[in-house]
């Protein structure tokens, strides 16, 4: 009888050691989530002209904006940032860093409004003529929100005003933009099998609680995308010119593994713009096989 008591209270032992670690675990996970959900942006604001011309208030007359899309934040980054060195000899380069990987909970509304702000921030700091902005990937559908949240900023009825930095901008740039959003339902035409499979994996994980949230509300039909597909052709027909989108460039791999060129015919749909079309390079913009 003592035998089966003893086993009995090291049963009960293990089961409460067993669900107090599960419980553990449980209250890890929620905590890593709400911490991931915490991120924001940073900025980082560089000059081409050199650190000599960072501080000067009156020389530098353009601002390029670049947010990097999903993953590839700092190759993109980076490798933008020495294109805009060869091109341009003095112009302030930002560039919006934000969590945007797999587990990534950051809110894409909430990103896209402190994009707005830290550009509003810029332009107070220094009085730019023009400003471009430039998307790639995910980065696409954060930079049109912010320009629609500042066009938006004004009472309806009424143009902006002169100090806002959204007539401004010269034109946008988007680099194989996630227009309609993500969608694996199907395997795209240019993705194989292997990385098709690897992709309905990663976005089911990113499924699971507490995490991914930021990649999910880039899904085709989510919340976020929808609304700003009928905002942006909204804003296409706005009859006050103040209150028009700048063209767009879209430059698109013509072998992407992710979009097609008719995802993004609402997005072209303001004047002058243009598709363009980069000879075998897929979403990364890498080639194929290298």
């Amino acid at each position: 009888m003592r035998k089966m008591n003893r086993t009995s209270e090291s049963a009960t032992t293990t089961l409460k050691d067993t669900g107090s670690g599960w419980l553990g675990f449980l209250g890890w996970i929620i905590r890593l989530g709400k911490r991931r959900q915490l991120g924001r942006v940073r900025v980082c604001l560089r000059s081409t002209g050199g650190p000599d011309r960072e501080g000067d208030q009156a020389g530098v007359r353009k601002l390029i904006v670049c947010v990097h899309g999903y993953v590839f934040g700092e190759r993109v980054c980076r490798t933008f940032w020495e294109l805009a060195r060869t091109l341009f000899t003095d112009c302030d380069v930002m560039f919006p860093i934000y969590p945007a990987s797999l587990l990534s909970n950051s809110d894409p509304y909430r990103i896209a409004s402190e994009i707005r702000n830290e550009i509003s921030a810029a332009c107070r700091k220094r009085d730019y003529e023009d400003i471009v902005l430039v998307g790639c990937s995910s980065g696409a559908l954060l930079v049109r929100k912010a320009l629609l949240l500042e066009l938006e900023e004004t009472d309806e009825g009424s143009s902006p005003s002169a100090e806002t930095w959204a007539r401004k901008v010269e034109r946008m740039v988007l680099l194989a933009g996630l227009s309609r959003g993500w969608s694996f339902a199907k395997r795209p035409q240019n993705m194989s099998l292997l990385f098709y499979s690897w992709n309905r994996l990663a976005t089911n994980i990113a499924r699971l609680p507490f995490w991914g949230n930021f990649i999910v509300a880039l899904e085709r039909g989510a919340p976020f995308v929808a609304d700003l597909r009928v905002e942006w052709i909204r804003a296409a027909h706005a009859a006050d010119p103040n209150r028009r989108l700048p063209p767009v460039v879209h430059v698109l791999g013509d072998t992407d593994d992710f979009i097609r060129d008719v995802d993004n015919r609402d997005v072209l749909i303001t004047a002058d713009s243009i598709l363009s079309a980069a000879y075998g390079r897929n979403q990364s913009g890498d080639r194929p096989g290298q």
